[in-house]
């Protein structure tokens, strides 16, 4: 047995119609011109460059001013006050890169930024604190050796014979 075939025949088929040469095709239009657009810089990038690196100018070459950071460097970031203030530029969110942009996601990592920065200072103060309790508690005992002449640790310094390449007489009319 033959197959039969099963496609239904057009009734009246549709001639096509052949492209005349007067005719000029038509170009396809394109769906979307893409324009590449420099890279846009991250908040939290910017935020650690500038709280690690910043006395080298890192976080303003990372922002596209080369000039600034060159100049960041080799005043070591402006004698430091130039770093504090980058990074309160930074978490601040006011620092735009070279093009005027602002950083990619500032308003969800300014509160991480801000909290870094506040426990930072709470550990420096908290050392600072303990240690000026420390040199303050032991200062009266500094002073009392430094006057009598008894500096603890000095004879393990000088071997235990006083100073060294002194003559033995010179060392006792030290020693009275």
């Amino acid at each position: 047995m033959q197959p039969q075939n099963t496609q239904p025949v057009a009734e009246n088929p549709q001639p096509v119609q052949p492209i005349q040469p007067s005719q000029p095709l038509q170009p396809a239009k394109p769906i979307a011109v893409v324009n590449k657009a420099p890279r846009q810089r991250h908040f939290l990038a910017t935020f650690f460059l500038s709280f690690f690196w910043g006395i080298f100018g890192i976080d303003r070459m990372y922002m596209g001013y080369w000039g600034l950071g060159f100049l960041k460097l080799i005043s070591a970031g402006g004698f430091g006050i130039w770093v504090v203030v980058d990074l309160f530029l930074v978490i601040s969110g006011y620092m735009r890169d070279k093009q005027g942009r602002e950083m990619l996601q500032v308003a969800e990592y300014k509160k991480f930024a801000k909290n870094t920065i506040l426990i930072l200072a709470i550990i420096l103060g908290i050392g600072l604190l303990v240690g000026g309790l420390a040199f303050v508690a032991y200062l009266p005992q500094i002073i009392e050796s430094v006057q009598s002449g008894n500096i603890p640790g000095l004879d393990s310094l000088t071997g235990g014979s006083g100073i060294p390449g002194v003559p033995e007489d010179l060392q006792q009319e030290l020693n009275r």
